[in-house]
């Protein structure tokens, strides 16, 4: 399961890990208000940019991890790192796992049987 693969990123349904995966994303790159049912779902990064660069990391990972606990509950974040490109970018890298519960439901069977 590539994380960059097009099928996270083209619109098709994704199943299993790569449905958390999408949800996390989703989750980081949402910004609060643009989903009108769940207004507080997302992430404003806007408030970190005049933070001083020496610290701005701690409090965007503090406000990452709230949005994921938050907005993906499925997931548990071991550890969640912020890498500033300039002002433009950040390259957030996440280690997670699903809930227990959650990997679980992991469970697909496909039969094809001739007739």
């Amino acid at each position: 399961m590539d994380a960059g693969s097009s099928d996270l990123a083209d619109g098709r349904i994704v199943t299993d890990v790569r449905d958390l995966e999408q949800s996390i994303r989703h989750a980081l790159m949402t910004r609060p208000g643009s989903c009108p049912l769940s207004p507080e779902r997302g992430l404003d990064l806007s408030a970190f940019r005049d933070r001083p660069s020496g610290v701005r990391h701690l409090f965007l990972g503090a406000a990452m991890r709230a949005c994921l606990e938050r907005d993906v509950p499925r997931v548990v974040v071991d550890s969640l790192t912020a890498d500033f490109s300039g002002f433009e970018k950040v390259v957030v890298t996440i280690a997670w796992r699903p809930r227990a519960d959650v990997a679980e439901a992991f469970v697909t069977t496909e039969v094809t049987i001739d007739v």
